[in-house]
């Protein structure tokens, strides 16, 4: 079955309402096999795992597995902290859809997306109760251990996103602290995650950043023409990301 027919179906109106959810529930498993099935026919050109910008860069649907039309693979985790995975490691299968599947991904960079919604929701209480960032060395342990575990020939940990202030409060993405505040927090915690992967000495787990062409200004936030919620990139922002990626961490051929 093909995408196509695929969205065709699920915008079929069901006579009753429990034909709605088998409907729903038919087309949700086949697209998974579907998607599935497209990113073992050829090796993916990039993985991404993590939290909601991860689908908004790669320009994928939020959903638990999905592969874009770059054939880049996604795996959302959900708004899973950086912290969380620090302390949990990653979870084993990465996704229900991928288990018992084999992705070759020797030559296929991996990309993780975290530390966001740490810096947007708890850091800066945290910081200023005395806390530490000391689970973010522990992190990039898990991050080495991930990649070890799927095989990946490199494992790319992505700074976080700006802060904004654009947009009106949205309490599905709500946001603690000043702009300022979520500023410095974000700047300490791209700092840490640079030094303890520096740290880590293993050439195969990098850390890049993406501040320096987000930030709108000297202040260091994101900029009001690369997100239209305050909180995620827009499409604009994501080719930038992706743009640098190439360069930094080039996509596998194919």
């Amino acid at each position: 079955m093909r995408l196509g027919a695929w969205w065709q179906r699920t915008n079929t109106k069901a006579e009753t309402e429990a034909d709605l959810d088998a409907t729903a529930e038919t087309t949700d498993a086949d697209l998974d096999r579907e998607l599935v099935d497209i990113a073992t026919q050829r090796p993916l050109k990039r993985l991404w795992i993590g939290d909601s910008h991860a689908t908004f860069v790669a320009g994928t649907r939020v959903r638990p597995f999905d592969v874009s039309s770059e054939h880049e693979g996604v795996v959302w985790l959900g708004p899973r902290l950086m912290y969380s995975i620090a302390r949990d490691g990653f979870p084993d299968p990465l996704t229900p859809e991928l288990h018992g599947v084999s992705l070759d991904l020797t030559l296929t960079p991996v990309v993780l997306v975290f530390g966001e919604i740490d810096c947007r929701v708890h850091l800066v209480e945290r910081l200023a109760a005395g806390g530490d960032l000391e689970f973010v060395p522990l992190f990039v342990e898990r991050a080495a251990e991930l990649r070890a575990r799927v095989g990946a020939g490199q494992i790319v940990l992505l700074g976080p996103v700006p802060p904004s202030d654009k947009g009106e409060r949205d309490p599905e993405f709500p946001k603690n602290g000043t702009l300022a505040e979520r500023i410095a927090v974000t700047r300490l915690l791209e700092r840490r995650l640079s030094e303890a992967t520096a740290s880590l000495g293993d050439r195969r787990v990098t850390m890049v950043s993406i501040t320096s062409f987000l930030a709108g200004s000297e202040n260091g936030e994101l900029a009001g023409q690369l997100t239209d919620d305050g909180t995620h990139v827009n499409p604009l922002g994501a080719e930038l990301i992706r743009g640098h990626l190439d360069s930094a961490a080039p996509a596998r051929p194919g």
